[in-house]
């Protein structure tokens, strides 16, 4: 068994993305000119923008590489996970590397969603699941199937080539996780409160995101399809007039007022009855998370590592594109009720807005 999770642990290293942060290990450490753990005293676009733009600033965490998924309960108590086991907290104050995490543990976490400061979930690669109760951070599900698989070259041994790739959930007793088999088919995973049960779909590739409203009103997208859970089952739901794929990160305010954002940069609708494309401009570039405040208040960001950081943001029925400035790829979006926002992405990158 000792075997086995060495070599787990090899596929993990080997598969996380490149270009971390410093190997200090240390606490976080902003753009230069700032104190320790605190916003940058810029604009956030180098003040080529007025508006949004003005409202964003940037820091980075040294030693934890590309953040891949942010997620908090309030303003003093938001959660950031990424390559090589990185888990990293933000106080209110600064950011701080965790170290309540099991020993040696070095698994890519890919996501983050909790119902709670004491009910915090992280799944990643291999299908790892970790657990935070308010004290510590322990494993809910170790590898195994169907991510894992007896491995043909080394007998006695096991493969993890699957992994979950993104988390959500209703309630403490509801939580959805999705991803791939070690076998490249889909994987839906579900956390009644008790226990973790996974359902391999073999019609459908790898599974990128899971959003839902509610219990009964929950979305998943793979590779060229669209699934919706209604409470009793998961059933393929037309994409419409998508030119190019299925949305890669879904957000709304409500179970007819669904956003989904992809990497063509398109931006759909769902409006209850059809999901409409409402924006397809090639000059927007990747979009890789939406999040709102559910107040007529979003946001969309993206872009391509070195160049602009794009950032859509709608007020109502107002749409601004904003170019940050250049820097990692960001990754993830977590936005509060009050419009403060984090987001995350490669090279320890986070990116704070106040409201």
């Amino acid at each position: 068994m000792k075997k086995a999770w060495c070599l787990m642990a090899m596929l993990v290293l080997a598969a996380c993305e490149p270009g971390g942060g410093s190997p200090d290990g240390g606490a976080g450490v902003p753009d230069a000119g700032t104190k320790p753990g605190e916003p940058d005293a810029g604009s956030g676009d180098g003040g080529q923008h007025e508006g949004e733009a003005d409202h964003w600033r940037a820091l980075s965490m040294a030693g934890v590489g590309t953040l891949n998924a942010v997620w908090g309960s309030g303003p003093r108590d938001v959660w950031a996970v990424g390559e090589s086991g990185s888990i990293v907290h933000w106080d209110g104050e600064r950011w701080e590397k965790e170290t309540r995490v099991p020993p040696g543990f070095a698994f890519t976490l890919h996501d983050i969603w909790g119902s709670g400061a004491r009910d915090v979930w992280a799944v990643g690669t291999a299908g790892v699941i970790l657990h935070f109760d308010g004290q510590a951070w322990q494993y809910a599900e170790i590898p195994e199937a169907p991510f894992c698989s007896p491995d043909p070259m080394h007998p006695g041994d096991q493969r993890c080539m699957g992994n979950l790739s993104a988390l959500w959930g209703s309630s403490a007793t509801d939580v959805w996780a999705v991803g791939r088999s070690d076998n490249a088919k889909g994987v839906v995973s579900h956390w009644d409160g008790t226990r973790w049960s996974h359902t391999v779909l073999e019609d459908v590739s790898r599974f990128e995101n899971v959003w839902g409203s509610s219990a009964k009103d929950v979305w998943a997208s793979s590779l060229g399809k669209l699934l919706h859970w209604d409470g009793a089952a998961w059933r393929e739901h037309s994409t419409g007039t998508w030119s190019s794929s299925v949305p890669g990160r879904m957000w709304g305010p409500a179970a007819n007022d669904v956003w989904g954002v992809n990497f063509a940069g398109e931006v759909a609708h769902w409006d209850g009855v059809q999901w409409e494309v409402v924006l397809d401009d090639a000059d927007v570039g990747p979009l890789r998370a939406i999040a709102g405040t559910g107040a007529g208040q979003m946001w969309a960001i993206g872009g391509v590592s070195g160049s602009a950081r794009t950032l859509l943001y709608w007020e109502g029925k107002t749409r601004q594109l904003v170019r940050l400035d250049a820097g990692p790829t960001p990754m993830d979006l977590w936005v509060l009720p009050d419009g403060e926002a984090w987001a995350v992405g490669g090279q320890g990158s986070l990116l704070h807005r106040l409201p």
